[in-house]
């Protein structure tokens, strides 16, 4: 009776079948990722006009310096199938994470394109929504803590895995933006009732 009942103790012991895509981002995934991964850029679009959703488009330029699938981390709202390299994809993500196959990357420089959607909240988000009853105003800010990007955009989020960011930001007329990068332009003639905001790229920490 007791080998039995450890027989099934054991069975129900579930087991995960890929571990560097277990929730949250390990310290296995993170090894993983900084033996393979190096020279990463974002070029981020976000739409902010919603008030509970952005609407984003991100190109991700990094340099595959050893063999092995790539893996982004995302948890917001959607992701679409991603293209890779200029290739087309049906590829999903878990709501965790993205495996790119090897298949589909090449050795040195690397290029995946995806669209996406992601929380604007007053809190649990990584666009944190807050109006100020002292001056009436509405504003938005990024809280991009330790292992929360991903909850705005695909990326590699992992601090060892340093980036630099080109962001353009799509607010409702009459905002004001500021980001890491220095302001280029504020467009407002091309969209409806909204600004687009162009910033330099980042600068490297």
């Amino acid at each position: 009776m007791h080998t039995v009942l450890a027989l099934l103790l054991v069975a129900t012991v579930p087991v995960h079948a890929d571990s560097l895509t277990t929730p949250g981002i390990s310290h296995q995934l993170a090894t993983y990722r900084a033996e393979r991964v190096a020279d990463v850029r974002y070029d981020l679009a976000l739409d902010v006009t919603r008030r509970d959703t952005a609407v984003g488009h991100v190109v991700i330029r990094f340099t595959r310096t050893k063999p092995g699938d790539a893996i982004l981390d995302f948890r917001g709202y959607a992701m679409g199938a991603p293209i890779v390299n200029g290739r087309a994809t049906s590829l999903k993500g878990d709501g965790a994470h993205l495996r790119i196959p090897a298949a589909l990357l090449a050795s040195g420089e690397n290029t995946i394109v995806a669209d996406f959607r992601s929380p604007i909240a007053a809190a649990g988000a990584s666009i944190i929504r807050y109006h100020d009853s002292t001056d009436g105003a509405d504003y938005l800010y990024t809280l991009l803590v330790p292992s929360d990007a991903n909850l705005l955009f695909p990326c590699f989020d992992q601090p060892d895995l340093k980036a630099r960011v080109t962001l353009t930001l799509t607010t409702p007329r009459g905002w004001k933006a500021l980001g890491n990068g220095a302001l280029v332009s504020a467009d407002s003639a091309s969209h409806a009732g909204a600004t687009a905001f162009r910033f330099r790229e980042s600068d490297p920490i």
